[in-house]
Formats: structure tokens, C-alpha cells, sequence
């Protein structure tokens, strides 16, 4: 998983490779633990581009996106500005 949009504004965008067609969870959790943001996606084999709505309830700082796939975990930080 790679963060495509560092810092990001209104949108987070990441870059997915998947080894099959499936469902992924994305949640994005401020520094401090809290959920801020759950849902899934469907990716496809292959490359994925995934473009995740922060919108304005989401406040200026740093943040972490992980990305399950049920055996899998991916983790990486952001800051939204």
C-alpha cells in the first residue's frame, strides 16, 4: 500500500496491489487510537487506486490508514491538512 496524496485535503488516495478480487476494510485512526473513519471497498486483481472522503468533520493532524483484506493488515501514517 503506498499513500499517493501526502498531506491530503479533502481526499486520501491510496495505491492497492491485491492478488484477487475482494473486499477490503479501510479505517483511518487518529494518533491517539480513536476510530475515525470504517468502510470497505471492493479491489480487483492487480493495481487499485482507492479514493477515501476525509471531508471537513475530520480535523487538521496526523492519522493512520490501514487497509485489512481478513489475513492481511497494511498500516501507514498521513497528515490531513
Amino acid at each position: 500500500m503506498k499513500i499517493i496524496n501526502n498531506p491530503a485535503t479533502d481526499k486520501l488516495t491510496l495505491s492497492l496491489s491485491s492478488i484477487n478480487n475482494q473486499i477490503v476494510e479501510i479505517k483511518v485512526y487518529d494518533l491517539a487510537g480513536h476510530l475515525q473513519i470504517d468502510q470497505r471497498q471492493n479491489v480487483y486483481q492487480g493495481n487499485n487506486l482507492i479514493s477515501l472522503q476525509l471531508g471537513s468533520a475530520l480535523p487538521t493532524g496526523m492519522y493512520a490508514v490501514q487497509v485489512t483484506n481478513g489475513s492481511e493488515k497494511q498500516t501507514a501514517k498521513f497528515m490531513k491538512q
